[in-house]
């Protein structure tokens, strides 16, 4: 019988490293990038057909089509935005933009990415979905809809994109915005913490938000509400 040599004789104490190692790269890097598409993955409604009044049409955000309705209104009055949260999609606010559009302001309801009918691309909670708000003003002003500038609404996620993309805008006169949050660090901790018991000072918070920087390409630390 041969014998195997001295260094690969399975003792307790090798055995007990590689289930820690094992343990450790579950922990580290399954784990992380398992929570980390709870970050980036955006949860799509089905889009309905385009609403009677308003137009369906195509924008582009860096590279990315987003699917918007809009409706023209009185040149006096500031064009609205209206833009929705996590795993919704521009139909639930289409009775706020049926009241804005009976004041006499041109309307776009605008569906993020990776919502409703628009393309398919990972979330970011607020900071590249600013660049989709963005997105909707350069349309508005490029179709003569927003002479007076822009009024813009948002929720949640949505709420966090508006309050960035008007610190960019110029021509932005007034902002609404519904329940956004305060940091991206400070509302992941928070959510880990109400839906999985998660304390914010376990390592697999700041690893997960790093892993859906890297997946995402943005910076966590940029999208700030505050």
């Amino acid at each position: 019988m041969q014998l195997l040599p001295q260094s690969l004789v399975a003792t307790p104490a090798r055995r007990l490293a590689v289930r820690l190692l094992f343990y450790g790269a579950v922990l580290l890097l399954a784990l992380p990038v398992a929570f980390s598409q709870v970050m980036i993955g955006a949860i799509r409604r089905s889009a309905a057909p385009v609403a009677a009044g308003f137009s369906e049409v195509q924008l582009r955000s860096q590279g990315i089509g987003l699917r918007a309705w809009v409706a023209p209104g009185d040149p006096r009055r500031p064009a609205v935005v209206l833009v929705h949260g996590v795993g919704d999609s521009l139909e639930s606010y289409r009775d706020q933009a049926e009241v804005l559009r009976a004041r006499g302001h041109a309307v776009l309801l605008l569906d993020l990415r990776g919502h409703g009918g628009s393309k398919t691309a990972r979330m970011t909670l607020g900071g590249h979905e600013r660049e989709d708000v963005r997105a909707a003003l350069a349309y508005l002003r490029q179709a003569g809809l927003a002479p007076a500038g822009f009024v813009l609404m948002g929720w949640s996620m949505g709420a966090v994109a508006v309050l960035r993309a008007a610190v960019v805008e110029p021509e932005v006169r007034a902002v609404v915005a519904e329940a956004p949050f305060d940091t991206y660090r400070d509302t992941v901790a928070h959510h880990a913490w109400l839906l999985y018991r998660i304390p914010r000072w376990l390592p697999l918070v700041p690893l997960s938000i790093a892993v859906a920087e890297w997946r995402a390409d943005f910076d966590a630390d940029e999208v700030d509400a505050v």
